[in-house]
């Protein structure tokens, strides 16, 4: 028979840390008792119990007054499937990714978000994925780490004042002043329209209509010990109140699959099972609603500069207000025949900038306006439309071709010439050789660069060469000042026959000063 040793501890400034070589005692305790009862879990060292940190700070949910569901967890929909999950509903995964409280009583914040933050991802059908900040709806709402917070608070919390964008107050595990979120958070946050409570006998029909639920649980001490498997608590004293989102269930094995907050290196992968009718995991339960959903309102504007170069990326910011406090897209009409929608959604009111470039070979005047689109699809009217007007210099006169202006026929020549672009475009060159023949346009070459092209006359004569560049935007120069090449007759037409004929005179002279 095993002894359970209490181990030595000490608490500093509220943290109970325990002596890690005592947790071995505990372990073999806890899993002596797993198999003494048959359970179905499996206990290991996990990261709550080797950080010394498994105690009260790492919960967070405060009791509310509630009436003990007696009631059987047994469904009056008899069409729902035997198991459901939302990590993988027709082959998507609808959750998004496990956080960690880490030391501090902050449960209830991470527990209500996990469950808005999918419910919003499944009713805009995936097109939404956000990230919420737990640390400004708990901090800004009246939670503390050591005192915790309790459920419906937190909910009409959200429903009141909503809750910001992660990126807009990041999450620290201290008591942190909800004056360190961004300016303005108030008018960039999500909002739920209702609450209410689960009765027992229908969880099951209420997870898969409206979304993953929001409850709490008595944490017993084996729960920090927790690896896999389907828990029970089968060792230790109760530690307090934990709230967690329920994601699904098992009616063949009888377990409710629960997002935690203690980070995915504890558990499964920070996920657990847990037994129906155990610790109070069904009891209490929370769905929230989105409410109906109503048409963004007509984006404002800013504009920047009103005219802009070819090439150049004129930009300006809008934004929308959404009277759900939805997410938003933004298309963005260019006036040049193409639509362009944001790649995500936006907090609402959040300010965006949206950004294009024009082509056009001289100046053109283009109408812009834009509208938003909540992550439900629905859209606003069109905003006013601005004009903003676009110039493109055209390129300057390129330099005289420069090569040896005299030569041969059926010889190849080489010439150089560059140009300069007022808007620094890049350039395409476009030889006349005179003889009839003009070259490819050559390119593309940088404003100022000097180029290269060669050429071979036929004939003997007299040409005029000369070259014009266009930019990238097809606006072309004038031609260049024409440079005249003459190609005369000559017996010496090519090297090869050049090589050819000084051998024949070598052979002819030996020849004759043999004979002589």
């Amino acid at each position: 028979m095993i002894t359970t040793l209490i181990p030595f501890s000490n608490t500093i400034f509220g943290l109970k840390i325990v002596n890690k070589k005592n947790n071995q005692y505990i372990l073999i305790e806890i899993q002596n008792a797993i198999n003494e009862n048959n359970a179905l879990w499996s206990a290991e060292e996990t990261s709550i119990t080797k950080s010394g940190l498994n105690n009260q700070y790492i919960l967070g949910a405060n009791p509310e007054e509630s009436i003990y569901d007696k009631r059987e967890i047994i469904s009056l929909n008899y069409d729902l499937p035997s198991e459901f999950d939302w990590r993988n509903v027709d082959g998507i995964d609808w959750t998004t990714p496990i956080r960690n409280q880490k030391s501090c009583g902050s449960c209830v914040a991470f527990g209500v978000l996990a469950s808005l933050e999918s419910v919003l991802q499944i009713k805009s059908n995936n097109t939404y994925r956000p990230d919420l900040s737990e640390a400004n709806l708990f901090f800004c709402g009246g939670g503390s780490c050591s005192q915790g917070w309790q459920i419906t608070d937190a909910l009409n919390c959200l429903k009141n004042n909503g809750a910001s964008e992660e990126k807009c107050f990041e999450y620290q595990p201290i008591d942190m002043d909800c004056n360190q979120g961004c300016s303005n958070w108030e008018n960039k946050v999500v909002k739920i329209k209702s609450y209410g409570s689960v009765p027992v006998q229908l969880i099951k029909e209420y997870l898969i209509t409206k979304g993953p639920l929001i409850t709490s649980f008595v944490v017993y001490e084996d729960f920090y010990y927790y690896k896999s498997g389907i828990y029970e608590h089968v060792w230790g004293s109760s530690v307090g109140l934990h709230c967690v989102a329920i994601f699904g269930y098992n009616d063949v094995e009888d377990y409710w699959i629960v997002k935690n907050s203690w980070g995915n290196g504890w558990g499964e992968e920070g996920w657990f099972r847990i037994k129906y009718r155990k610790c109070g995991i069904d009891q209490g339960v929370k769905y929230i609603e989105l409410g109906d959903n109503n048409p963004p309102l007509t984006p404002d504007y800013q504009i920047g500069s009103k005219t802009g170069i070819a090439g150049d990326y004129y930009t300006f910011t809008s934004n929308a207000e959404d009277p759900d406090y939805n997410g938003l897209y933004y298309l963005v009409n260019w006036g040049d025949g193409k639509q362009e929608r944001t790649e995500k959604a936006y907090p609402n009111k959040e300010t965006v900038t949206l950004s294009h470039n024009w082509s056009v070979k001289d100046k053109e005047d283009f109408n812009i306006k834009v509208k938003s689109i909540d992550v439900y699809g629905l859209e606003s009217n069109w905003s006013d439309s601005f004009k903003v007007t676009i110039i493109n210099n055209k390129p300057n006169k390129p330099s005289k071709v420069q090569g040896n202006l005299k030569g041969v026929p059926e010889i190849e020549y080489e010439f150089s010439s560059k140009a300069i672009d007022p808007d620094g475009h890049q350039l395409y060159y476009l030889f006349d050789w005179g003889d009839g023949t003009v070259s490819n346009w050559l390119g593309p070459y940088g404003s100022g660069e000097t180029i290269n092209a060669t050429h071979t006359w036929n004939t003997t004569g007299q040409f005029k060469i000369k070259v014009k560049v266009k930019d990238e935007h097809e606006a072309e120069s004038e031609w260049s000042d024409p440079a005249k090449i003459a190609m005369s007759k000559n017996l010496l037409k090519n090297k090869f026959e050049f090589s050819n004929l000084f051998f024949r005179f070598s052979l002819f002279y030996n020849n004759l000063n043999f004979n002589i």
